[in-house]
């Protein structure tokens, strides 16, 4: 890996209550050096933007 290279960066939630969660926020913090690309983010194939702090 060099500086500036793009890496595949996944999350993977499972829902195991039976029920629909719309309210759920998932808080994760990245490596130190990494940046969120934006227009990258998908949910199920779906594009998103999410919050970043």
């Amino acid at each position: 890996m060099s500086r500036g290279q793009l890496v595949p960066y996944e999350i993977t939630v499972n829902n195991q209550l039976g029920v629909a969660l719309p309210d759920l926020s998932i808080v994760d913090r990245f490596p130190a050096g990494f940046r969120y690309v934006e227009g990258s983010a998908r949910v199920d194939g779906v594009p998103i933007e999410p919050t970043i702090d």
